[in-house]
């Protein structure tokens, strides 16, 4: 399979040629979607995959790993780095020579805001 049909397939399952992955410490599935917080797609890393993804820092750096989709096996590269402790993020490829864009690589840091309600504070009068 060369990068088109895998890029292809993205495009299909996910909506995108280059989708975000997420992978977090309690587990070896790593999440794909068409934006950092997206979650269209899970597909689980073998042990040595995801070990090399989680040996990422926080530089950004590229890990080849082989994923199952479709039916089909085929090597993607995992572009990303360490957002926080527990926390990998980065967008998959299927060009060996992809690079993110920075703005691409500052949405992997911005924090979701949560659940969070803020009441006003009395004003002393």
């Amino acid at each position: 399979m060369d990068h088109c049909d895998i890029e292809s397939i993205f495009l299909v399952r996910i909506g995108t040629e280059r989708p975000t992955w997420t992978l977090t410490d309690d587990s070896n599935a790593i999440v794909l979607g068409a934006a950092p917080r997206m979650k269209s797609l899970a597909v689980g890393l073998d042990d040595a995959d995801a070990a090399r993804v989680s040996g990422l820092g926080d530089v950004v750096a590229r890990v080849q790993s082989a994923m199952t989709l479709s039916g089909g096996r085929f090597d993607v590269f995992l572009v990303g780095k360490r957002i926080s402790d527990r926390i990998w993020r980065g967008v998959a490829s299927a060009d060996p020579g992809f690079a993110p864009a920075e703005s691409m690589i500052a949405a992997w840091d911005m924090r979701e805001s949560g659940n969070v309600v803020r009441f006003p504070v009395p004003r002393a009068s």
